[in-house]
């Protein structure tokens, strides 16, 4: 039988793995404390600043996503995991998820299950952000703001040619 310590040991250990996790972005930014935010924003996981180029843009009026880093698992957008911070302004809506991902060059590759690190559900206003994304097919990076139907609005970003320089259709 294990004695009382042993069990409060292997509690310490847990919280420790949860509250690691949760640290990762799974939550807005501006919801963290001082402690999560800096583990959130050490360079130790994502080693890489990626100096990204801004690609298409398109929302509704009032809505804004704004990128303000990127660092990698790699030097560049085109594999490995991101971590993506910024800011949104949602006025279109009164929720909506916000979510990182890589619209697929070849379509078949674009299915697949969603990390839960990968999305953020948000209400009307403005707030910060920390999103990971795994990027392992190739395609074109962004967040972008999605309602219960589809997306109404994002901002695509990249390295090399994985910047998407044309909204779709225009």
């Amino acid at each position: 039988m294990k004695s009382p310590t042993s069990y409060r040991g292997l509690l310490v250990l847990i919280v420790v793995a949860v509250t690691g996790f949760m640290n990762y972005g799974c939550q807005q930014s501006s919801n963290m404390g001082a402690a999560q935010r800096a583990s959130v924003t050490a360079g130790s996981d994502f080693p890489f600043v990626i100096s990204f180029q801004q690609g298409a843009t398109q929302f509704l009026p009032g809505d804004r996503i704004n990128i303000t880093e990127v660092r990698g698992t790699s030097r560049d957008m085109q594999g490995g995991v991101c971590r993506i911070s910024g800011t949104y302004t949602l006025v279109s809506h009164d929720r909506a998820t916000l979510a990182a991902s890589v619209t697929a060059r070849n379509a078949a590759d674009g299915i697949g299950p969603w990390n839960t690190a990968q999305t953020l559900t948000i209400k009307k206003g403005t707030g910060d952000f920390v999103l990971l994304l795994p990027i392992s097919i190739e395609g074109w990076p962004h967040v972008s703001f999605y309602g219960e139907v589809s997306d109404f609005g994002g901002n695509y970003i990249g390295t090399g040619d994985s910047v998407l320089k044309h909204w779709w259709g225009s």
